[in-house]
């Protein structure tokens, strides 16, 4: 099959758009963030952060309950942790060496 032509279509402009942005890049910085802050306020679209205070309950966390935050059940969180007794990997592996080594065959 031989091809006698090409069509080559680009996507149309919208000159309304690139004349905002074309004024809007020759600002100051600062004068552009003022402008889009204003468009997003007449537009209903500005966010803002709001910080509660640390005695509030967080909901959206795992730590809802404030445990984290709560000197004396960390306290006895640490000094359980110090005082556990607990094996040590290679004497986990001894026992189930052990264990494996000493069952009767089948």
């Amino acid at each position: 099959m031989k091809v006698s032509s090409i069509i080559v279509t680009y996507p149309t402009i919208d000159h309304k758009k690139e004349h905002r942005f074309q004024n809007l890049f020759a600002m100051p910085l600062e004068e552009q963030l003022e402008n889009i802050l204003e468009r997003r306020k007449n537009h209903d679209l500005s966010r803002s952060l709001v910080v509660a205070p640390s005695s509030s309950v967080d909901s959206s966390s795992n730590d809802f309950l404030g445990l984290s935050r709560n000197k004396i059940l960390y306290e006895k969180f640490l000094n359980t942790l110090i005082t556990f007794p607990h094996p040590s990997l290679v004497q986990k592996v001894h026992d189930f060496w052990m264990e494996i080594h000493h069952m009767p065959n089948h």
